[in-house]
């Protein structure tokens, strides 16, 4: 390694994102505020242990979709040590909203070939891990992958590079697996609007040259950033709910 050369940075995606909404969040809590909601979480947690039960040759018997909230629930809960009110009330919430996710989404009309699975992407200065919840099979044979996103907003939804990246990465497979004359693929995401408390299921089935050049370009940049430490925060800040406010823009709270 060349004298001064920095090694390469490994992040996740939640890191990545927490810093594209707020450099300076990222920074005050190291990166390891969480931009998805525990509820959200949740459901994610819960969804993949039914994409993992649906795998074939899984080697014990089902359990039933309220035991996997409860379950996912209880492997989240550790992270937040919530009093006893708190979980009985993020756990009944979650419910809700899983119930109403398995009306939408039955993945017992699929054909789970992958449960939950990460994969890395190398850029020019850190590396990116990212996630993918499940990728399964139609009846007749085209490929469907799921992720989930903190996003509600279709704007937000539909400008975050890294769904390009996950897109990549299941088409790849896509290409190797299926008939391209006859088949399609599709990369469904998940949003949930927290103050409405409902699920929203948007896709993604190409990405043009434009946008990919977009996004592209977003991607590298943030790699850069990151990589040179730059913290400086946004203004303004419409955030007035963020736990570093104060310490972040004290002065502008104090007028």
């Amino acid at each position: 390694m060349k004298p001064n050369q920095k090694t390469l940075r490994n992040i996740n995606q939640d890191e990545f994102r927490l810093y594209m909404a707020c450099k300076k969040r990222f920074y005050f809590s190291d990166g390891k505020e969480k931009i998805k909601t525990l509820q959200l979480r949740i459901v994610e947690r819960a969804f993949e242990m039914q994409a993992i039960q649906s795998l074939p040759g899984y080697p014990a018997d089902p359990i039933t979709d309220t035991e996997l909230i409860f379950k996912a629930a209880q492997s989240l809960e550790r992270d937040r040590s919530l009093t006893l009110s708190e979980y009985q009330k993020v756990t009944y919430e979650s419910g809700i909203l899983w119930d109403q996710l398995n009306r939408t989404i039955r993945l017992s009309n699929y054909i789970p070939i992958y449960g939950p699975l990460d994969f890395t992407k190398t850029l020019k200065r850190n590396t990116l891990t990212l996630h993918i919840s499940c990728i399964g099979c139609t009846q007749n044979g085209s490929l469907r992958a799921w992720v989930f996103t903190p996003y509600k907003d279709e704007r937000d939804i539909c400008w975050d590079p890294l769904h390009m990246i996950q897109f990549d990465y299941a088409k790849n497979l896509y290409d190797t697996v299926c008939n391209k004359k006859t088949d399609r693929f599709i990369l469904y995401i998940i949003s949930l609007n927290q103050s409405k408390k409902e699920f929203k299921i948007s896709s993604m089935e190409t990405c043009n040259k434009n946008t990919r050049k977009a996004f592209i370009k977003h991607i590298y940049s943030v790699d850069r950033e990151l990589y040179d430490s730059i913290d400086s925060p946004l203004l303004p800040c419409y955030n007035n709910n963020c736990p570093y406010r104060k310490v972040c823009l004290p002065e502008r709270d104090e007028k």
